[in-house]
């Protein structure tokens, strides 16, 4: 699940920054919420072996779901 977390993060963070672009800020909505589902996994992620993994998806999905708010 680690992995997983830290895929969507990446997928995340990335539509993130597409929708800083002018006309395309709906995307914001949906990298939150893709972002969110990340985070779940995340913490699904910290009972398991890559621990590390998943605290780094789980951070960067942390960051966009903040960062997607405050914009």
């Amino acid at each position: 699940m680690g992995i997983a977390s830290l895929i969507i993060g990446i997928a995340a963070i990335i539509l993130y920054l597409i929708s800083l672009l002018p006309l395309i800020g709906f995307i914001n909505v949906v990298a939150i919420a893709i972002a969110v589902i990340g985070a779940i996994l995340g913490l699904i992620g910290l009972a398991g072996f890559t621990k590390r993994i998943a605290t780094i998806g789980l951070v960067i999905n942390i960051l966009v779901i903040i960062l997607g708010i405050i914009r």
